[in-house]
């Protein structure tokens, strides 16, 4: 999620063959908006941090899923503040496709902490 198509691309470089990205900005959120389509959420926080902070406190997709934030040239304090948000990981942009991958990988990672409650077992009730 994000203003500027130009991240969204480079991104999207940088994915699998079995991985796919669906981009949208943050005006075309609102509170109905389907965050468990997706396995991760990723923020363009380099255009207006208080912008993508908001949409991540209004939607709750830090309570849903693994979060990533993109960030620009901020100070400790800003990326604590971030940090205080419940994100999983934070990425300075500019970025490598190796940093990059890493960083998507190791976000992706904590999926099994946002699905722990899910009951997988539907043979025994608990």
């Amino acid at each position: 999620m994000g203003e500027t198509e130009s991240t969204a691309r480079q991104i999207g470089e940088i994915l699998r063959d079995d991985e796919c990205m669906c981009w949208h900005t943050f005006s075309e959120l609102d509170d109905g908006f389907e965050m468990e389509a997706f396995d991760v959420a990723i923020l363009d926080g380099t255009t207006g941090q208080s912008s993508a902070l908001s949409i991540l406190i209004k939607l709750n997709c830090h309570k849903l899923k693994p979060v990533l934030v993109l960030v620009g040239n901020i100070s400790a304090r800003e990326e604590n503040c971030i940090w205080g948000m419940g994100v999983t990981d934070v990425m300075k942009v500019p970025f490598t496709k190796d940093e990059c991958r890493k960083k998507i990988d190791s976000t992706y990672r904590w999926k099994w902490y946002y699905g722990r409650h899910e009951c997988h077992n539907t043979e025994y009730t608990h």
